[in-house]
């Protein structure tokens, strides 16, 4: 669940990127929850390692492996190698698809605290 100081940041982005939300409508209409998910963890940690991902988010590895691959292919995400670590980080990119994705996340993000009953009205406003 996202804290309210990231909720308000993605209601007000969400709200700017509105313009390429419209652009981008065929390929964020199928957008999966657990895109979604992925999409805003990488915005909010400007970036991340599978491992991470897969335990943060509470989802399968090979579910995050196929997210991030097809997310990838998109040009959405793209991948550096830590020279710590030598692994894969994977970050997003500066694009107008990433900020219409990212919109339509945010807004997933925000119904799905709705149905969970958080009053989104104290949250964003």
């Amino acid at each position: 669940m996202l804290d309210v100081e990231t909720l308000r940041k993605c209601y007000t982005l969400s709200r700017k990127w509105e313009k390429e939300l419209v652009i981008h409508f065929p390929e964020v209409i199928g957008l999966t929850e657990n895109e979604a998910r992925v999409l805003v963890h990488l915005y909010k940690n400007k970036g991340s390692y599978l491992n991470r991902i897969v335990r943060l988010l509470g989802i399968k590895r090979s579910t995050a492996y196929s997210v991030l691959e097809k997310l990838k292919q998109q040009g959405v995400v793209f991948t550096t190698v830590s020279q710590l670590t030598g692994n894969k980080i994977y970050k997003l990119a500066d694009s107008s698809l990433t900020r219409a994705l990212l919109a339509t996340a945010f807004k997933l993000c925000v119904s799905d605290h709705i149905k969970r009953g958080v009053n989104v009205d104290d949250v964003l406003f």
